[in-house]
């Protein structure tokens, strides 16, 4: 009897369960509801811009429209103001040890995007496609671990103490024609482009890698 109890009990498990068994949750709340289940468009920014506002904040959302912007005029000015400020200090004198300036970094950037592009353009909307927190072994982790580990070999505070936030998001842009007045989706698609997003001393930076 035993061995048949136990028979019973195994073919219960094999086959989903004997008895009440858990069904699965089908009235998610929206706070519940993974990125991507409640985008809007705004249409009033430099460029427009797609994302859910559950995850992504308007300053946020305000630092990408102004790399992207930077990207698309040149505007070397704001390609530095976007950036964090010692990874950006970094980048230059260390990583690329001073061979290229930013506008040579931002030409680059823009014209690589025109190659695959097929010419000059202009961007008539980016979409936030996905938005996750970054994780203790992401890359923009690493960089953050760099930074503090400069900071210390300077004798300075780690900058880690005053960051609040670490976001890592997938951008798709759409483009047309430089000097186009179109605004919105397009059949000129440029996806995957990765950014990472830091929140430091309260005002959110990109950090390009």
């Amino acid at each position: 009897m035993k061995n048949q109890i136990f028979a019973v009990t195994a073919a219960c498990l094999l086959l989903t369960g004997c008895g009440t068994q858990a069904q699965p949750k089908n009235n998610y709340t929206q706070d519940e509801l993974p990125y991507g289940a409640t985008m809007t468009v705004n249409y009033e920014t430099t460029i427009p811009i797609q994302f859910d506002s559950r995850f992504i904040t308007n300053d946020m959302r305000d630092a990408v429209v102004k790399y992207y912007n930077a990207i698309q005029t040149k505007d070397v000015d704001s390609y530095i103001a976007v950036q964090l400020p010692q990874w950006h200090d970094y980048a230059i004198n260390t990583v690329y040890s001073g061979q290229y300036t930013d506008l040579q970094l931002l030409k680059t950037v823009y014209d690589n995007s025109a190659k695959d592009f097929g010419g000059s353009f202009t961007y008539t909307m980016v979409s936030i496609e996905s938005a996750k927190q970054c994780t203790a072994e992401s890359q923009c982790q690493q960089v953050v671990d760099v930074l503090d580990e400069l900071a210390k070999e300077q004798g300075k505070e780690k900058i880690s103490k005053d960051i609040t936030a670490k976001w890592e998001i997938s951008v798709t842009r759409f483009l047309d024609k430089k000097g186009s007045e179109v605004r919105g989706e397009t059949k000129n698609i440029l996806k995957d482009d990765t950014l990472y997003l830091i929140e430091y001393q309260t005002q959110w930076y990109i950090i390009i890698t």
